[in-house]
C-alpha cells in the first residue's frame, strides 16, 4: 500500500499544476499496476 502511494504522488508531481483535494485522496489502477507484483 506504501508502494502505491509513493507511485500515487509521483503521478501527481509529474503532472504538474494544482493537485486538487479529490487528486490527493484518489488512488487510481495505476498506482497498483505498477507493483512487481502484476509485472508480466
Amino acid at each position: 500500500m506504501e508502494r502505491a502511494r509513493l507511485r500515487h504522488a509521483n503521478r501527481l508531481m509529474a503532472t504538474g499544476g494544482e493537485v486538487s483535494r479529490t487528486d490527493l485522496v484518489t488512488l487510481r489502477p495505476e498506482d497498483f499496476r505498477g507493483s512487481r507484483v502484476f509485472a508480466g
